[in-house]
């Protein structure tokens, strides 16, 4: 991991998420680049239209980029990140809509991964149907890591990875290993299923899926945990409580888990009580 990318909107919500990056980077050697979007102001309406002039454009993005600057040295005197060993502090103000922003920015740096604050007191649901964070998730091809706001940071021992299985998923658990590896975390594969477990029969999915793994990553941490639940939710609630987990991490995939963790009926009381980062991994 060599650069973390994390869109900002001043809120608290952000605030937490610039602290978490900041440590992550502290281990993982990475720098750290925020980013702000403005978004274009609506002025001198007339007819019913709404017209933004460019005088008025300009005046908007110079006083932001200098709250942002003011932002930025606050968080580097406050974080102490003016040592020869700490990460380095990278800020950007541009105009346009947030999908823009980060979209340019992922074009333009090489992003190994992308940290958002989850909004409304870490309400996965919310977060999720916002039109900004879906569209991130929908589009990201990076890893996204989402705080919630009581989300506190803590060294990384164990990364907890919701599997349905499918052969698809070892590139994702190689970036994970590669992600973190400065941490050497155990990667904890975890498949949550209303049947008993069947890793015991050479033939099983569970079985083949192993053996995938071990013939296929070089990493030694990964270990295998099946938990027998009727509901996904109820089964992750389970692992973020008596885990021993610091991140959750789920591939987004219209149908699958992470689809089942957003529109389940579990979701709300799940949103509530989380207070794990959770990592959005890309299917690609």
């Amino acid at each position: 991991m060599k650069k973390i990318l994390i869109p900002i909107d001043f809120s608290v919500c952000a605030d937490n998420a610039v602290h978490y990056a900041i440590q992550l980077a502290r281990v993982a050697k990475a720098d750290v680049h925020i980013c702000h979007a403005i978004i274009p102001i609506e002025s001198n309406i007339m007819y019913g239209i709404a017209i933004s002039t460019q005088n008025d454009e300009q005046a908007q993005l110079l006083k932001t980029e200098q709250y942002l600057k003011t932002y930025a040295e606050k968080i580097i005197k406050d974080e102490n990140l003016n040592t020869p060993t700490s990460p380095n502090l990278i800020y950007t103000c541009a105009a346009g809509t947030v999908k823009n922003v980060i979209k340019q920015m992922l074009e333009q740096q090489k992003i190994d991964l992308m940290i958002m604050g989850l909004s409304g007191a870490g309400e996965i649901k919310r977060f999720m149907m916002g039109s900004n964070s879906r569209d991130q998730i929908e589009a990201a091809k990076v890893p996204i890591l989402l705080i919630p706001r009581k989300a506190h940071y803590a060294f990384i021992k164990k990364i907890a990875f919701a599997t349905d299985l499918n052969i698809g998923d070892m590139n994702s658990i190689q970036n994970i290993a590669r992600l973190f590896c400065r941490f050497e975390p155990e990667v904890l594969l975890t498949h949550i299923d209303a049947l008993p477990s069947t890793i015991q029969n050479p033939n099983s999915d569970a079985n083949l899926f192993l053996k995938n793994v071990t013939g296929k990553i070089n990493y030694s941490k990964i270990y295998y945990r099946h938990i027998q639940q009727k509901s996904v939710n109820d089964g992750l609630m389970w692992l973020v409580e008596k885990g021993q987990v610091e991140i959750l991490a789920m591939i987004h995939r219209h149908k699958g888990m992470f689809a089942e963790l957003i529109n389940g009926s579990h979701t709300q009381q799940m949103a509530k009580s989380i207070t794990l980062p959770l990592l959005v991994l890309p299917e690609d």
